[in-house]
C-alpha cells in the first residue's frame, strides 16, 4: 500500500501484515457506503489498527463519530493504545468511557452503588442537593476545567490518567470524560452503552448527535448474542417483594404496602399451582397472571394498575433521595419493583420474550429475551456497523441471529499455516469437576513440565477457571516450572486490567531475553 492511498495515513506502523491491506479496504469501502461489515480474522491480525485505518479517513472527512465497543476494560485500553499509536503519524481524538463508579471521586457514590442504574441515579441526586464538590468547581474552575477538556481532546488517554488530572484539579472525571466525549472523533466503550435501550438513548441525548451520525465498531462480536439477552432480560425476587412492603412500611406508604402484600401473596398461590410440587426449577406462565390476584383482591382496571406501579417508581426516586440526604445506601425497592413490573406489563402480547415463575434462589419471576437482534435494531439508523472477530463463522447464522442487514461478509485465513500448528491431546486427564483430584493435576503438570522443557521460548498454560488452576498450583506446578530455569507469571483473580497488562507485557519481555 502506498502512502498516498486511504486508510495509510492512519495506520501508524512501517508495515502491513498479510492481509490487512483487504481488511483495511473493505471496510473503507462498507462506510463509503453506508453497509455492514462481518469480518472474521485471526488473533494477532491486528483487527483494532486496521479497523480504525480503514474507518477514519471518511469519519473524519465527513463529520461522523465513531463508536468503538468491547467487552471488558482490557479490550477498551487497548484501543487508546492503539489511537495514540495513530495520534502520533495523524492527529486523531479518542476517549474511553468508564462507568460512573469507576471514574467518580465521591465517596458516597463508591462506597454506597455497585451497578451503573443506581450509580447513574445517586450522581443525579448528589449534584441536584448540591452535595457533589467536584461537580460544583466544574463552575467555580471553568477555565481549568475547559483547558482539561482541550488538553484531552489532542491526547487519546487512559481513564487513569483522566482520572489522575482531574482529581489534582478537584473535578469530576466521568464529566469532564464526557465532554472530552462530545467532540472526539473515536469514543471507546461498553457494549452496554449501546445494547442496554435506556442507557443508550440517554447516551445518546448526552452527546448530541443522530444515529446517522455514527459508524460503530463491535470488537469480539462472538459475544453480542449473550451480550444482548442479557442487556433485555431482567429478573426480581419474591425477597425483593418482602422488602418492598417492609420499605413501604416504614415511609408509611399505606397503599404501596398494601398492593404489595397482596401481589405476594398472588405469587405464592400462583408458586403452589405452577411449581411447588413438580420436580422443575422453572417453568413459563401467562404474564397476565401474576397480577390476577391483586386485580381481583383491588378491583383494579389497567389504567389503576399502572397508576400504582408509576407511583412506586415516584415513590421509590424520593427514597432514594432521602436515603443519600441521610448518607444511608441509594436503594429503594418499591422503585425496583415499579420498575419491573411496568416493564413485565409493558411487554405482554410479545412473542419475543419468555416470561418465568422460577423457584431458583427462592421464588422468582423472569423476563427472557428471545431474540437478541431486538438490542440492535438501532443499526438499521446508523452509517455503517462494523462486527469483528476471530471466531464468526458461519458468518451468515450470526448475521441472521443479529438481524444484520446490508452487510459485507469476509473471512481472512489463519496466520499460522495449518501444518505450523501442533495439536497434542492427552486423553488421561480430564478437568470435568466429578474427574479432578490431585493425581489428575499431578500428570497435567507432568505433561505441562515435559512442554515447557522442549520449548525453547515462552509458555503459556491456559485453565478452564481459577479452581483449576489452583489444581495445578498445589500439585507443584510452579515449583517444577521453576526448575527449567523459566521466569513464572500467574494470573490472579481478581486484579485489575492494569495489572494483568504490566504481568503480560513482563512476560511477553522475557522473550526477548
Amino acid at each position: 500500500m502506498s502512502e498516498t492511498s486511504e486508510g495509510f495515513e492512519y495506520f501508524p506502523y512501517e508495515g502491513l501484515r498479510p492481509h490487512q491491506r483487504e481488511f483495511i479496504e473493505l471496510v473503507l469501502e462498507a462506510v463509503k457506503n453506508g453497509e455492514n461489515a462481518i469480518i472474521e480474522a485471526p488473533t494477532g491480525f491486528g483487527k483494532t489498527v486496521s479497523v480504525l485505518a480503514g474507518i477514519l479517513p471518511y469519519a473524519r472527512e465527513m463529520g461522523y463519530k465513531v463508536l468503538y465497543l468491547a467487552r471488558t476494560h482490557r479490550q477498551m485500553d487497548r484501543v487508546i493504545e492503539e489511537l495514540k499509536a495513530i495520534n502520533r503519524k495523524n492527529p486523531v481524538s479518542g476517549v474511553e468511557l468508564r462507568s460512573r463508579k469507576d471514574l467518580c471521586l465521591h465517596t458516597y457514590l463508591t462506597q454506597f452503588t455497585s451497578d451503573a442504574y443506581t450509580a447513574m441515579v445517586v450522581c443525579k441526586n448528589l449534584k441536584k442537593l448540591g452535595k457533589c464538590e467536584f461537580y460544583e468547581n466544574e463552575k467555580k474552575k471553568k477555565t481549568e476545567f475547559d483547558e482539561l477538556v482541550k488538553f484531552f481532546l489532542g491526547e487519546p488517554s487512559h481513564p487513569a490518567k483522566m482520572l489522575s488530572y482531574a482529581e489534582t484539579l478537584e473535578l469530576c472525571p466521568y464529566d469532564l470524560t464526557r465532554r472530552v466525549a462530545e467532540r472526539a472523533d473515536v469514543i471507546v466503550a461498553s457494549y452496554l452503552y449501546l445494547l442496554s435501550p435506556t442507557i443508550r438513548e440517554n447516551f445518546i441525548s448526552s452527546l448530541d448527535v443522530d444515529y446517522s451520525d455514527l459508524i460503530v465498531v463491535f470488537d469480539e462480536a462472538h459475544n453480542l448474542p449473550d451480550q444482548a439477552i442479557s442487556a433485555l432480560s431482567d429478573r426480581i425476587s419474591i425477597h425483593t417483594v418482602n422488602r418492598a412492603i417492609k420499605e413501604a412500611d416504614e415511609y408509611n406508604e399505606h397503599e404501596i404496602a398494601n398492593f404489595l402484600s397482596i401481589f405476594a401473596r398472588g405469587l405464592e398461590i400462583l408458586y403452589d399451582e405452577r411449581l411447588k410440587d413438580r420436580d422443575v426449577q422453572e417453568t413459563p406462565i401467562q404474564p397476565e397472571l401474576v397480577f390476577a390476584h391483586v386485580i381481583d383482591i383491588l378491583n383494579l382496571d389497567t389504567r389503576g394498575l399502572v397508576r400504582i406501579l408509576n407511583d412506586m417508581v415516584a415513590v421509590g426516586d424520593a427514597i432514594r433521595e432521602d436515603r443519600i440526604e441521610k448518607g444511608k445506601p441509594p436503594r429503594s425497592y418499591i422503585g425496583r419493583i415499579g420498575e419491573f413490573l411496568l416493564f413485565w406489563l409493558s411487554l405482554i402480547g410479545r412473542e419475543d420474550y419468555l416470561f418465568l415463575m422460577s423457584r431458583d434462589r427462592g421464588l422468582s419471576l423472569e423476563l427472557v429475551a428471545l431474540d437478541p437482534s431486538k438490542a440492535l435494531s438501532f443499526i438499521r439508523n446508523v452509517q455503517s456497523a462494523v462486527f469483528m472477530s476471530g471466531t464468526l463463522t458461519p458468518m451468515e447464522a450470526f448475521r441472521d441471529v443479529m438481524g444484520i442487514e446490508n452487510a459485507r461478509m469476509k473471512k481472512f485465513p489463519r496466520m499460522v499455516r495449518r501444518e505450523n500448528a501442533q495439536v497434542l491431546v492427552a486423553r488421561d486427564v480430564s478437568t470435568r469437576g466429578d474427574e479432578r483430584s490431585l493425581a489428575v493435576y499431578r500428570r497435567m503438570v507432568d505433561y505441562i513440565v515435559e512442554a515447557a522443557k522442549l520449548i525453547p521460548k515462552n509458555v503459556g498454560v491456559f485453565s478452564a477457571s481459577y479452581e483449576v488452576l489452583q489444581g495445578l498450583l498445589s500439585a507443584n506446578l510452579q515449583v517444577r516450572l521453576e526448575e527449567t530455569g523459566k521466569a513464572i507469571f500467574i494470573e490472579k483473580q481478581g486484579v485489575s486490567s492494569a495489572e494483568n497488562d504490566a504481568m503480560i507485557a513482563s512476560f511477553k519481555a522475557h522473550s526477548k531475553g
